[in-house]
């Protein structure tokens, strides 16, 4: 249902502030009962990588993301630094 629908590869040009924002928008649309949202979160996102965005996540550390919060902090830090936001 998500591959394909929305993809971020973390190649030059694409935008992770984008990508996040159309995430919420599809992921908004899922509900299951007694599941909390940063659970569909986390386990939706990766469904929504290709190519070095989807190595990079997978080479997390285990236990190194245990919120949607902490795993949008961590890939817009990779994708989007502040560096990024200056050069703008």
């Amino acid at each position: 249902m998500l591959r394909g629908s929305v993809v971020f590869r973390g190649k030059e040009g694409e935008c992770p502030r984008s990508h996040l924002r159309q995430f919420h928008e599809l992921i908004d649309g899922i509900k299951i009962n007694a599941v909390p949202v940063d659970a569909i979160q986390l386990r939706y996102f990766p469904f929504t990588l290709e190519g070095q965005a989807k190595e990079w996540l997978d080479t997390r550390p285990p236990g190194s993301i245990t919120t949607f919060a902490n795993l949008e902090d961590k890939f817009l830090t990779r994708y989007h630094p502040p560096s990024k936001t200056a050069d703008l």
